[in-house]
């Protein structure tokens, strides 16, 4: 009811419906808007009528009345307000507003802003950042850093790392760079496709080539299509000497030049790592490769090889090829010289010669022991106290066979006269009827004196040089004769005094025969 209060009293409503007596009076709205009472009132036995008058909200009017939790006029329900059309606050959900753009997505194809929401509690839109909102940029351009729409530059793209894709292939003379942008439905278009992409254009250097990665390579040759047979390439290069150059370079203008050209198989030549011909050194000996009967030949390694322990194939380089050369013993051992022979009876010195091995692709050399022959040891303080040391010439333990060094035995000074003189000693016959020092029997010629026992006595007179088995013997004839003692030779008659003295008398005759005479011995009346 628009009135529910009782009217009881005249005059308490919008018509005066005291008529004298006493009325009760509810009313409800008319169809004018107006409070009725014409059918809200009985009557009482008082006559007094109340009326009251009451507004009706209506949403939209911009006055909040009633219920209405807010009323923003005509801005009910719109964008940007956060009212509703039935003057109800609208959710915290609610987007109610964007910022200006002010950065890119990460593809850098979509501007970035942010968004506000109603807050649920008030019908003004917040300006407060509550999230992100993307717009993808147009076609053919890039989202610059505060969030505008350009063109795709050579420094900057949709790339992540905003640098250029390269279009290069390997070993091309022309390629190029491209500064990716985003495509119709703002994707990057990081790729090939020439419709979403800013291109530059890259070309190799004269004479140079492209690599992968646009980057210059060296003289990597643009055509690798062998020309290796008359007629197998455009343009044509092929020579009736074998040799065929037919690869062509860059010429600085993205083109293949067939006017500078590289051979297909590599120069013709040979190298070495040994300096030549050296059979004293290994090394190897590389053939490189070359056009041959229409096919390249690879690069082919001679090793210097040692066919044998005496024997080596040595490979060097001559002219563009390697050439191999045999080389032996004879090129390298070299013979002892001098006193090569095994003889006591000389003396001399030998000298050592080279000797060689072939091992692990070269030869080696060694140089021999020399010698000269000579006596060693103190001779006369034992037995064989004192010997004659022989050089002579024998093989090396080389490979190669020959009498390249020398070595050494040793002889008794009794071998002969050569061995006992160069002893410092006596080559002469024994005196004594039994053996003594290294006589036996006493009466043999042998080496006086390099033994014990045994003394060398030069006989006085012109008698024989004899060895006897005492200092104190005298020599007498072939024989040795004690101190004190006495013997003849020829026509005198000798007597020994002490110390090898010898004293001489000659032979009286007795009645004209020698045989018969007699002699006395006078101490030195010779």
């Amino acid at each position: 009811m628009c009135n529910s209060a009782w009217a009881a009293s005249p005059g308490n409503g919008d018509g005066n419906y005291n008529q004298g007596g006493s009325y009760k009076c509810q009313a409800t709205c008319d169809a004018s808007g107006n409070c009725d009472y014409a059918t809200g009132c009985t009557s009482t036995t008082t006559t007094t009528t109340t009326t009251t008058t009451t507004t009706v909200p209506v949403c939209g009017n911009g006055i909040v009345q009633g219920s209405e939790a807010c009323d923003q006029g005509v801005n009910n329900g719109q964008f940007g307000y956060c009212c509703s059309a039935t003057c109800t606050l609208e959710p915290a959900t609610t987007i109610c507003g964007y910022s200006s753009y002010n950065g890119c997505s990460a593809d850098k194809c979509d501007r970035k802003r942010d968004v506000y929401k109603c807050s649920g509690s008030s019908p003004t839109c917040p300006g407060t950042d509550q999230g992100d909102d993307y717009t993808a940029v147009s076609a053919n351009k890039v989202c610059s850093g505060a969030g505008s729409e350009v063109d795709a530059t050579s420094s900057y793209s949709c790339r992540a790392d905003n640098t250029q894709q390269a279009y290069c292939t390997d070993a091309a003379c022309s390629g190029y760079y491209h500064y990716s942008e985003c495509n119709a439905v703002g994707v990057c278009d990081d790729n090939a496709d020439v419709n979403y992409q800013l291109s530059t254009v890259v070309n190799a250097d004269s004479g140079k080539s492209l690599t992968a990665t646009c980057g210059i390579a060296g003289t990597t040759k643009c055509d690798a299509t062998l020309r290796c047979a008359a007629a197998s390439g455009t343009p044509n290069y092929y020579s009736a000497s074998a040799q065929y150059t037919a690869q062509g370079l860059c010429n600085g203008a993205g083109t293949c030049n067939y006017a500078s050209i590289v051979s297909d198989c590599g120069p013709d030549t040979a190298t070495e790592n040994d300096a030549g011909d050296k059979p004293l050194t290994a090394g190897t000996c590389t053939d490189n490769n070359r056009c041959s009967s229409g096919a390249c030949i690879p690069d082919t390694s001679y090793p210097d090889t040692c066919t044998s322990a005496t024997a080596l194939t040595e490979y060097y380089v001559s002219g563009n090829n390697c050439v191999p050369k045999q080389y032996g013993c004879s090129d390298f051992e070299v013979a002892a010289t001098g006193d090569t022979a095994d003889n006591p009876a000389t003396t001399g010195t030998c000298t050592g010669g080279t000797g060689a091995t072939c091992a692990a692709g070269a030869f080696s050399t060694s140089a021999g022991s020399s010698g000269t022959d000579a006596c060693e040891g103190t001779c006369g303080t034992g037995t064989d106290s004192c010997q004659f040391r022989e050089y002579y010439a024998v093989d090396s333990a080389d490979a190669c066979p020959g009498l390249d060094t020398c070595t050494s035995k040793t002889y008794d000074a009794d071998t002969n006269a050569n061995t006992c003189t160069s002893c410092g000693r006596n080559w002469a016959a024994g005196g004594e009827s039994s053996p003594f020092g290294e006589y036996s029997p006493g009466t043999q010629t042998a080496c006086c004196g390099d033994d014990p026992n045994e003394k060398f006595q030069p006989a006085d007179f012109g008698l024989a040089n004899i060895c006897c088995n005492s200092q104190d013997d005298c020599a007498v004839g072939s024989s040795c004769i004690a101190a004190g003692g006495s013997g003849n030779s020829g026509s005198h008659h000798y007597c020994c005094e002490s110390g090898s003295e010898l004293d001489r008398e000659t032979f009286t005759c007795v009645e004209g025969t020698i045989g018969s005479a007699s002699a006395n011995c006078e101490v030195d009346n010779g």
